[in-house]
């Protein structure tokens, strides 16, 4: 993967830059095939943080309302079944 950042500056007629104006680009650049997998993850990344913020967010109420695990193989059953996304996991 290559990256480039392209900053953008604008300037007053004294030379100070105008940091409200100021801009950032960024591009990704990738090899296919070769970093296939790599462009994939960063190609589904805002789903990926989606469902981790979503798991975050149940686990989150379960500590604050409590739960009915009997034990952590019955809470990691409950995520895996109902908490992860599992076609953001294939490549």
């Amino acid at each position: 993967m290559h990256l480039r950042v392209d900053l953008k500056l604008q300037v007053d007629t004294f030379g100070n830059i105008k940091t409200s104006k100021t801009t950032m680009e960024v591009f990704l650049k990738y090899k296919l095939p070769e970093e296939r997998e790599e462009f994939e993850i960063c190609r589904r990344a805002i789903d990926l943080h989606s469902n981790l913020w979503d798991l975050a967010e149940q686990v989150r109420r379960w500590r604050k309302h409590g739960h009915t695990f009997k034990d952590a193989d019955e809470l990691l059953d409950a995520l895996w079944e109902d908490c992860i996304d599992h076609d953001l996991l294939n490549f």
